[in-house]
């Protein structure tokens, strides 16, 4: 299993100089954080790279006899035969959701921690229901400093959450971090921007690349621009560079 140590001005910057080195995305390798940084360290992380359930199977499934294959692709086509005979609409496969009362706790008690350290006034509440674990945060004082520049602190914090609560517990939830209320004006801001740019493509007929993005925000493009009349969007590049295009339909 590879693994490397990766260091950077921050953490999120440190994440991704070790993703770059083995190519690999977030999905794709397990995080443990090593120096949380200072004034004068930089973030260092541990990136370990998970090994993928669908290359153990297919080395499982290349061991087997050519008859038990047979069975299994005979019993395979008759469960979709039988699948394909019913009238009613079939439900799509939800992954379970594993929740740990506890994790609320542990994601207060890093927060007080790493606010006092870094000597940020700020206040917050952790709430949780089945599927998320949401996190308010309010400053009056260090509101920039924790959003940072496109979001990038913010998107780093919620991350380190994240890396935190798989530490402490297997709670799969969801965890959304907001500062400020920063994410609803950050989409306002990103949908009027895809409408004025979709126009703007429409009226010139040539394709417009935006900015790079971070996953979330070109989310919220796709799903802003998905019943445009004269205009498609698509992704394009690699992390950290990856971005959207608005192009108009074929």
């Amino acid at each position: 299993m590879d693994s490397i140590e990766s260091t950077g001005k921050t953490l999120n910057q440190a994440i991704e100089n070790g993703l770059k080195e083995l190519n690999k995305t977030e999905d794709e390798v397990k995080v443990e954080v090593l120096n949380m940084g200072g004034l004068f360290s930089k973030y260092k992380v541990l990136l370990t790279v998970i090994e993928k359930k669908e290359e153990t199977e297919n080395f499982e499934a290349n061991n087997q006899t050519d008859e038990k294959i047979e069975e299994e692709v005979v019993q395979i086509s008759e469960e979709t035969e039988e699948v394909n005979n019913k009238t009613e609409e079939p439900i799509a496969e939800q992954k379970e959701v594993i929740v740990d009362e506890n994790a609320p706790e542990y994601l207060d008690e890093f927060l007080r921690g790493l606010f006092e350290n870094m000597q940020i006034n700020a206040k917050f509440i952790v709430s949780a229901d089945d599927e998320r674990i949401n996190i308010t945060i309010r400053s009056e004082e260090h509101v920039a400093k924790l959003i940072g520049r496109h979001g990038d602190t913010l998107k780093s914090l919620q991350y380190i959450c994240r890396v935190i609560l798989d530490a402490k517990c297997k709670d799969t939830r969801k965890i959304c971090v907001d500062i400020e209320d920063y994410r609803s004006r950050r989409d306002d801001v990103l949908i009027k921007m895809a409408i004025r740019t979709a126009h703007k493509v429409a009226k010139t007929k040539r394709k417009i690349a935006l900015e790079p993005m971070n996953s979330y925000e070109r989310h919220v493009i796709h799903d802003a621009l998905s019943n445009d009349k004269f205009c498609t969007t698509y992704s394009e590049g690699t992390e950290p560079n990856r971005h959207i295009v608005i192009d108009l339909k074929k």
